[in-house]
């Protein structure tokens, strides 16, 4: 694996071409439907400028953020072209300036959106959306490359038109995101010593401990303590001990001594642990995982 920079306690690398190619295989599976990009919560920690531009750049014309604020970040980034909807209620005083700069709720109920309209005053430009049912019992046919996400949903304007679907990014077919961290410290736990807080992890042998530089200040769910795992050279190693703040364990007895040094790079996320895996092992959603990885990692842009 490459280096890191300077200071940095690992790497987030997020595959813009990837997303541009899974972006492009999405919109044909749906064709004729129009389907726009959920880009909340920063696009899941993708960045939401970055996401955005990269797949109006493709064609993706409807961007949905959960907050005004979001959507009101986003609109110098993309093309007049594209239009921005916020998911979430707005509260009263964003609905003006988000009707003036053409940013437009979804709303749950018919008249919710009467309210609003009346509030507003009928400002021309784009209709609000209102949310359609799917599922069981519905008339709704979602597309099934759009039912596939972890989210999706379908809106139809307010005053009529061609349903819009709309889906998240991280969970789209492709390999998008990758997680390596570095190995701070490698050690030998004589048997009884204890790893990590609390020492919940007692050694029943001899057994080499590195120490990487992940923790739930980053992100990782302290959930997987002692079911999680990491991979090095294509190779499981299990975490042990507690997740702390900062650091974890992960068991390296089974790679040859000397094989892994402080600086080197172990797989959280990538083509032997998918996120989806990681998520699973966590007991959590994709997304979760995606949301709350931290800063100190810095995001690394492939094209």
């Amino acid at each position: 694996m490459e280096s890191i920079k300077t200071g940095a306690v690992g790497r987030f690398i997020i595959d813009l071409g990837a997303l541009k190619r899974a972006w492009r295989a999405l919109a044909r599976a749906a064709a004729p439907a129009d389907v726009g990009a959920i880009v909340s919560a920063d696009a899941c920690g993708l960045g939401a400028a970055h996401a955005a531009a990269t797949l109006e750049s493709v064609g993706c014309r409807y961007f949905f953020t959960g907050m005004a604020g979001e959507a009101l970040a986003l609109k110098p980034v993309l093309s007049p072209q594209a239009q921005l909807y916020v998911l979430n209620p707005l509260i009263p005083s964003d609905e003006a300036v988000c009707a003036r700069a053409g940013i437009m709720p979804v709303f749950r109920s018919a008249d919710q959106a009467r309210r609003w309209t009346s509030r507003i005053g009928g400002k021309a430009g784009p209709a609000p959306l209102l949310l359609q049912p799917i599922g069981s019992g519905s008339r709704t046919r979602i597309p099934p490359a759009v039912a596939k996400a972890e989210q999706s949903i379908a809106c139809r304007p307010v005053d009529g038109g061609p349903l819009l679907f709309a889906r998240t990014l991280h969970d789209l077919p492709a390999a998008i995101v990758s997680l390596q961290v570095s190995v701070v410290q490698t050690r030998t736990v004589p048997v009884g010593d204890g790893v990590g807080y609390g020492k919940t992890h007692i050694a029943k042998r001899p057994m080499r401990v590195a120490t990487i530089s992940a923790g739930y200040a980053d992100g990782i769910p302290r959930s997987l303590a002692h079911r999680g795992s990491v991979y090095f050279r294509g190779l499981r190693l299990p975490l042990c001990g507690m997740v702390s703040m900062d650091t974890v364990g992960v068991d390296i007895t089974r790679l040859p001594e000397g094989a892994i040094r402080p600086g080197d790079l172990v797989e959280m996320i990538g083509p032997h642990q998918t996120l989806t895996r990681l998520a699973a092992d966590a007991r959590t959603i994709p997304s979760e995982i995606l949301a709350k990885l931290g800063r100190r990692y810095p995001r690394d842009y492939r094209t």
